[in-house]
């Protein structure tokens, strides 16, 4: 399976696999890109609306709904007001499972883990169980920043309680999606990572991926939500965000690293996608609108 597009972040520890983010976006094509990991994930949009695209469906989050994401599934979030929030929790599935197997784990934890149940992609805010969702996940979050005692059994009974509520619903899917859609966006998101800084065009993309061109820019919008061009420029942005903060690169330099020839036509970019320039973003560092793009 391709590995260069999974994240390899470590959510919380290797003790106690959880994490929490607060997400803030200020613009609305800032955005996290395409990525996977092995871990779950629920998301809790706090306010605005944000774009999730999961496995290449896009759906539009609105405040109070949930989404949940699960292991090895391709997502990304854009925001797309200028004051969107959520909360997501990235958590491991196997800190759930028990020395003693039993019915539990056997019916539920394991299928959850190997992809033969799946979690539901979205709880709107109008369901009946979405109150007693956002509730449990509330408290879990509180938990989880309050550290009294005990506060990481409460986070794995919080967890489980969620699972339980889903369960209760018949909420828990035994589709799977289509492993040939899965594996070719894999190669497709690899083959882009490792030639950012190159000019790739459609042509180029479209014969590596043994598709035609036209075919393949309705497969790449489908699939990833806006066109090649447009995800591709997103991306190199996004690259370039992390150099700033974490190199002492010269701002053309990041830009001839990014993939862009054109310095003047990079920063004219960067400040369409984040609304400062590059010495700016630099500058301001973690405080600018957009620095949590490697979020979960």
């Amino acid at each position: 399976m391709i590995d260069r597009l999974r994240e390899k972040r470590l959510h919380g520890s290797s003790v106690f696999p959880f994490e929490h983010y607060c997400m803030k976006t200020e613009k609305s094509n800032i955005f996290v890109p395409c990525h996977w990991h092995e871990e779950a994930e629920i998301v809790i949009i706090k306010s605005g609306e944000t774009e999730f695209i999961a496995d290449g469906v896009r759906i539009i989050l609105n405040a109070g709904d949930a989404a949940f994401v699960n292991p090895q599934q391709i997502h990304q979030y854009a925001g797309l007001t200028s004051s969107t929030e959520y909360d997501a929790c990235v958590f491991s599935l196997k800190s759930l499972l028990f020395a003693y197997k039993d019915k539990s784990q056997s019916f539920y934890i394991e299928p959850l883990l190997k992809g033969s149940l799946r979690f539901p992609q979205v709880i709107r805010s109008d369901s009946p169980i979405n109150e007693e969702i956002r509730r449990t996940f509330s408290g879990m979050i509180n938990f989880y920043h309050e550290k009294n005692p005990g506060w990481e059994l409460a986070v794995k009974i919080s967890l489980y309680e969620i699972i339980c509520i889903l369960i209760r619903y018949n909420l828990l899917s035994g589709s799977k999606i289509i492993e040939k859609d899965t594996d070719t966006c894999k190669r497709l998101l690899e083959y882009l990572d490792a030639h950012l800084s190159e000019d790739i065009t459609v042509a180029e993309i479209s014969r590596y991926i043994c598709m035609s061109p036209n075919y393949f820019s309705a497969y790449f919008t489908k699939h990833f939500g806006r066109s090649f061009v447009k995800y591709m420029t997103g991306l190199r942005i996004e690259h370039a965000c992390i150099l700033l903060l974490s190199t002492p690169m010269s701002v053309t330099e990041i830009a001839v690293n990014s993939g862009f020839e054109n310095t003047s036509y990079f920063i004219r970019k960067f400040r369409e996608l984040t609304g400062c320039t590059p010495l700016e973003y630099r500058k301001k560092g973690a405080d600018v609108p957009g620095n949590a793009l490697r979020q979960p």
